[in-house]
Formats: C-alpha cells, sequence, structure tokens
C-alpha cells in the first residue's frame, strides 16, 4: 500500500523545526446541506403540510420573505419541493415536500 503520510521541510531551525505530518482522514457522509432559508422551508412544510406560497413567506421567521421565495424555488429544481396545485400563470402557487423532501427533513 502507498504511504499516505508526507513530510514536508522548511529552513526553520533546530530539529523538527518547520516539520509537519498529512495523515488521511476518514470523511464522513452527511446529508445534503441548506442553507437558512432552505432550511426554513423544509421546516415549515414538514410542520404546515402543503402551503400557498404567499404564506411560506408570510411566516419566515429565520429569513426574509424573498429569500423563503428564493429557497422554494432552488428546493423544487432540487426534487424536494412539488407545486401542489394544478394552477397556471397568475394563480397561487401551493408547494409541499416530495419523498425526497420528506427524507430531507431533520
Amino acid at each position: 500500500a502507498p504511504r499516505m503520510a508526507r513530510k514536508v521541510r522548511d529552513c526553520g531551525r533546530g530539529p523538527g523545526a518547520g516539520v509537519f505530518n498529512l495523515s488521511p482522514h476518514a470523511v464522513t457522509q452527511t446529508g445534503p446541506t441548506f442553507n437558512k432559508a432552505q432550511s426554513y422551508v423544509l421546516r415549515y412544510l414538514s410542520e404546515h403540510g402543503p402551503s400557498l406560497l404567499v404564506d411560506i413567506q408570510a411566516h419566515a421567521d429565520t429569513c426574509s420573505d424573498n429569500a423563503a421565495k428564493q429557497a422554494v424555488y432552488a428546493l423544487t429544481s432540487k426534487g424536494l419541493l412539488a407545486r401542489t396545485d394544478a394552477g397556471g400563470p397568475g394563480e397561487k402557487a401551493t408547494y409541499g415536500l416530495t419523498t425526497d423532501g420528506r427524507a430531507a427533513c431533520p
């Protein structure tokens, strides 16, 4: 097996001066990370179920209403939210968690 640690030496003085060892570190796999607004939207929808976008925005407690709106769009593009109404342009939009969105909730 190849040696993973490396020694790097500089022009320091004294024994061991300027020497450090690099060694591998196991990276633990965690779930997706979300910004504050995305975390708020996931929490809100997990507590309240499918909701109008205007209600999600109006109840934003850890971010601005605009940040909540942008988080809804970002989470929708990631497949964590979906529009649950049949509305079209000009209709009030209702969003809910997808199966992946429910799995991402703490």
